[in-house]
């Protein structure tokens, strides 16, 4: 936040390193263990979307103050 920039992090989020195996075994990367399945785009969407909003809240909560 030093420069007034947000940063997601979506590997991190999926669990890091080696995380795409697991990814996989559910169904939500596909067989090259780089791209998502449909599946797996759809819960990367809900996943930016939550975060984004949850930033939106706290920077609404922080202004009130």
């Amino acid at each position: 936040l030093a420069n007034e920039l947000a940063c997601w992090d979506f590997f991190e989020i999926m669990g890091g390193s080696g995380s795409i195996r697991q990814w996989k075994d559910a169904y939500l990367a596909q067989e090259d263990y780089l791209h998502l399945t449909k599946a797996g785009y759809e819960l990367q969407g809900k996943l930016l979307f939550r975060a984004l909003m949850k930033g939106y809240e706290d920077f609404r909560l922080a202004e009130s103050r």
